[in-house]
């Protein structure tokens, strides 16, 4: 099989040879070593303390670099041995994604909080964490919202809300203080005070540079991962740097989307120009015999006039060929007679592509060559 694959059922270092032979009997082997990881063990155990505090405990702490729990309620953690504190009872199903660097492995377990917080009354949970945009705070005290009057938010910027579930922008990247305070029918007061990490936008600003048709692009940012590129013309791409080719002259606005692994994204827009290039209108004067060869423009974008006087009735022949030697357009061929006489080189019917190319012209027994630039 051309490109097969396998499953190895241990880790461990591997050595794979692949022989390729061809229809004449040729062959040739090349052998590599291919290290095969360990999948981490991402099974855990936990622990129900007082109140509706728990404490989760991996199985298997070797060879694991990166633990990433999901609590069930809206809060996560990055530590190995976390202990985590409910804010009301329920059914949670809790996830662990356990990394060793080259492989992970996702394990969840379910449980029941019944143990009821016998003196905090509230609670909340929040998602959004990045600069300028919404984060989400939500009411999560574990009494009805029918028996509280009032909520008080303090988002630790200077600002706050009186909304039950409020939303709030923060305009600089850091770690706030937010605190919740809600009154109840019974006049007593309760609060709650969290570590909200905000964090930095992604840099969208991007580099360009043009080369004729060709633009060579680059992501200023270099974490990513994700890069969403529109380039203005129907096209775009999802890599960090790379080129495209335009067809058309003109402006065109590109845009550049960033995402960073904290999910929080950016954009950018500028414009670009595809300019097309400056044709040289000099007249060249060249002398074929007793005839003179007057060739307009070179370099020529699409079409070049060449006039021909011969000063005798004479057999001509005009043709153009690419550095090769390869014919590439008859221009003119046959007998013409004594005076002036003008002919077209459409370069761009021909499809020709970007280049140099020789025009050789023949009048009777006299011939000249004449290098062309087709722009």
């Amino acid at each position: 099989m051309q490109n097969p694959w396998h499953f190895y059922k241990r880790p461990g270092k591997y050595q794979v040879t692949l022989t390729v032979s061809d229809v004449y009997g040729s062959s040739d082997t090349l052998t590599k070593i291919v290290t095969i990881n360990p999948i981490p063990n991402a099974r855990f155990t936990w622990t129900l303390s007082s109140g509706r505090s728990v404490q989760f405990q991996p199985v298997d702490s070797n060879p694991i670099t990166n633990y990433s729990w999901n609590f069930g309620d809206g809060d996560f953690s990055n530590s190995m041995q976390p202990k985590h504190v409910y804010g009301k009872d329920g059914n949670y199903m809790v996830n662990l994604k356990a990394e060793n660097g080259a492989c992970w492995q996702m394990y969840s377990g379910s449980f029941v909080i019944t143990s009821p917080l016998p003196t905090q009354k509230a609670f909340f949970s929040f998602s959004g964490k990045c600069t300028g945009t919404n984060t989400s705070f939500s009411d999560l005290s574990p009494i009805s919202p029918d028996s509280i009057t009032a909520w008080q938010w303090d988002f630790g910027d200077g600002t706050g809300s009186s909304a039950h579930n409020p939303q709030h922008a923060f305009s600089k990247p850091g770690t706030y203080l937010v605190q919740l305070k809600v009154l109840t029918l019974n006049g007593t007061i309760d609060s709650i005070t969290k570590s909200v990490t905000i964090n930095p936008l992604p840099d969208a600003g991007f580099t360009t540079k043009v080369d004729s048709k060709t633009m060579f692009f680059n992501a200023v940012d270099s974490v990513g991962p994700w890069y969403i590129w529109t380039f203005g013309d129907g096209f775009g791409s999802y890599y960090k740097w790379g080129y495209h080719t335009f067809y058309n002259y003109g402006v065109y606005n590109l845009t550049l989307a960033v995402k960073d692994s904290n999910g929080c994204i950016n954009v950018h827009s500028d414009s670009v120009e595809i300019k097309a290039p400056v044709v040289v209108t000099g007249i060249e004067n060249i002398t074929v015999g007793n005839s003179l060869l007057k060739i307009f423009p070179n370099p020529v974008l699409d079409k070049a006039q060449i006039t021909l006087e011969t000063e005798n009735d004479a057999v001509i022949d005009i043709k153009a060929f690419d550095l090769t030697g390869h014919l590439v357009s008859t221009i003119a061929t046959g007998f013409e007679s004594k005076g002036s006489h003008s002919y077209i080189w459409d370069a761009g019917s021909d499809h020709l592509s970007q280049g140099m190319y020789i025009l050789k012209v023949r009048v009777g027994e006299a011939e000249v060559s004449r290098q062309m630039i087709k722009l």
